[in-house]
Order: C-alpha cells, then sequence, then structure tokens
C-alpha cells in the first residue's frame, strides 16, 4: 500500500479514504443488528455488580480513546506536518519508500506524504472509533441488552462523522503546502537538490 500511496493521485486517495469511511459505519450498523438478533437470548450479569464495572471500564477506555483520536487528527495540523515533509527521514519510512518519494519534486512529494498522512491517521482513528461499537456489541451479547450497543454504538457513530473524510479540507491543505514552499522557496530547493 505504501508504494500506491507514493504515486496514488490525491483525488482517488480521497475515494480510497471515504470508502474505507463508509465501510466502518456500514460495520457498525451491521454490529448493531446482530446485537438486535440475540437480545431474547440468555442474559448474562445484569447492569449492576460486575456486569455494571464492565460497562463503566468499557465506557472509560472508549472515552480515553476519543481523546487519543483527537491527539492523532492534531498531527495533521499545518505548523507540524509541513516541515516534516521537507525531512524524509522524519516519517521512519522503509528505505526503499523513502527513495521513491525522492525521486518526486518537493512540492509533488509533499502533496503524496500529505496524503499517506490523512490515509495513516484516519484509519487508525476510525479503528478506534469502530473498536467503541465492538464494545458494544460485547456488553450486548454478555448482557443481553441491545441498548448498551445502541449507546456505544452511537458514540461509535458520532466518531465516525466528527473524524470523517473531509476533501474540501484536504484540497486547502494541499493548497496551504503550496503557498509553503513559495513562501520557503530558498529553504526547499537545497534539500531538493540534494537528493537527486
Amino acid at each position: 500500500m505504501v508504494r500506491d500511496l507514493n504515486t496514488m493521485p490525491y483525488e482517488k486517495g480521497m475515494k480510497v479514504l471515504q470508502l474505507i469511511w463508509g465501510a466502518m459505519i456500514f460495520s457498525v450498523g451491521v454490529y448493531a443488528a446482530i446485537a438486535w438478533m440475540v437480545r431474547t437470548r440468555g442474559a448474562g450479569p445484569g447492569p449492576g455488580g460486575a456486569g455494571g464495572a464492565i460497562v463503566i471500564a468499557l465506557g472509560a477506555v472508549s472515552a480515553g480513546l476519543f481523546i487519543a483520536q483527537i491527539k492523532l487528527g492534531q498531527n495533521l495540523d499545518d505548523e507540524k506536518l509541513f516541515p516534516r515533509i521537507l525531512d524524509l527521514g522524519s516519517w521512519g519510512l522503509r528505505p526503499e519508500a523513502a527513495e521513491q518519494l525522492k525521486e518526486l519534486k518537493v512540492p509533488e512529494r509533499g502533496v503524496q506524504l500529505i496524503l499517506q498522512a490523512h490515509v495513516i491517521f484516519g484509519i487508525v482513528i476510525w479503528a478506534m472509533a469502530e473498536a467503541v461499537a465492538v464494545f458494544g456489541l460485547f456488553l450486548s451479547l454478555v448482557n443481553g441488552d441491545p441498548r448498551l450497543m445502541g449507546a456505544f454504538g452511537a458514540a461509535s457513530l458520532a466518531q465516525l462523522l466528527w473524524f470523517r473524510p473531509k476533501e474540501k479540507a484536504f484540497v486547502e491543505q494541499i493548497k496551504r503546502w503550496e503557498r509553503y514552499v513559495e513562501m520557503n522557496r530558498g529553504r526547499v530547493e537545497p534539500s531538493d537538490a540534494e537528493t537527486r
């Protein structure tokens, strides 16, 4: 996938992101359907006691995941992302992936790295949101109460909608990157020449 991201047009990358995001929303619906279908089977621990402790613990983990999602989303901020684009070593890329990016001029290299950041962070953030729905499914299967899936599923959907792929914001970020290159042309050109 890294090789594909190094050469993929950003328009196609955004379409891929939207498909992945849509699939994750669909999976939350599947979890809700499963919880609803098994609602009448034998109930496990009730809302009090050990069952209540599990609900509270997974609720706390879900809140922690939301905080982590916000922190990961902040990695896409311009002031953190753009200077790193000029330093390929800061990305932890495999040597062959770094070499492929070095073949691109700095502006095009930046577009590819911005796309990679959105794909990687997007998938990680959405996986965390989906994990909240999985917690709800687990609790519904244990307790036989689909309302738990409803609560955790609603939180999961809210997170997925909050962190949805935004093509307009992505395009605006690329425009800001191009302006950043223009403003830092003297600093960009030497590093570009070194990579050839």
